[in-house]
């Protein structure tokens, strides 16, 4: 009887690698944009006849009664322009012209005074613009003989007028009379010794007229 061979172990070689299960492969994240959503067409509205509605005529043109039948609203029913607005020149508030005829004058445009001062009335007496309107007059004009013959016309009804002393004072200057000019601020400021203008316009006179005697 063979003796019998217990089985052998395979080699190495031969014995059945393990294999390593594959990585995991993570697949980015799927992004879904924003669902755009097509606008829908604009519904152009029926007209007033089928809607059944009252119709609104445009501007300047008188509406139905109610019950009337439809009217056609022709092209020259409609106004081509708007109403003109009141002329801004007319102030008929003697207190509101004098601010505005003031504020014209402190900017230097006389031409806008004057047309402010076109306005008022005739019949107003008023000492403060009739003085303003002579000076503004006096930077319009080439000369001042107006301007000086109304501003003395003043000065003759009212000698005190301190209106009439200033502007004639300024005129005068303007005139090249600075001597004269000086007469009159000088005598404005004895009656008002707080009148600012009046005192600058001494200092400055005064340094002109000391100039010409040295």
């Amino acid at each position: 009887m063979a003796p019998v061979t217990p089985p052998t172990a395979p080699p190495p070689s031969v014995r059945p690698a393990l294999i390593p299960p594959a990585p995991t492969v993570q697949q980015p994240p799927v992004v879904v944009g924003p669902i755009v959503s097509r606008p829908e067409p604009a519904r152009t509205p029926p007209p007033p006849s089928i809607r059944g509605g009252a119709t609104t005529p445009p501007p300047g043109v008188a509406p139905q009664a109610a019950g009337a039948s439809p009217r056609r609203v022709s092209v020259r029913d409609v106004p081509s322009q708007p109403p003109p607005a009141a002329d801004p020149a007319k102030i008929n508030d003697p207190t509101l012209l004098r601010d505005a005829v003031r504020a014209k004058v402190v900017l230097g445009d006389f031409g806008a005074a004057d047309r402010l001062l076109a306005g008022r009335k005739g019949s107003e007496a008023d000492a403060e613009l009739d003085a303003i309107s002579a000076w503004v007059r006096a930077n319009l004009d080439a000369r001042p003989d107006a301007a000086l013959e109304t501003l003395g016309l003043l000065l003759h009804k009212n000698p005190r007028c301190e209106y009439a002393l200033y502007y004639r004072g300024l005129v005068l200057k303007r005139a090249g009379e600075p001597k004269a000019a000086l007469r009159d601020f000088v005598t404005l400021a004895k009656q008002n010794p707080r009148h600012g203008r009046a005192l600058l316009e001494i200092q400055e006179l005064r340094r002109v007229v000391e100039g010409w005697r040295d």
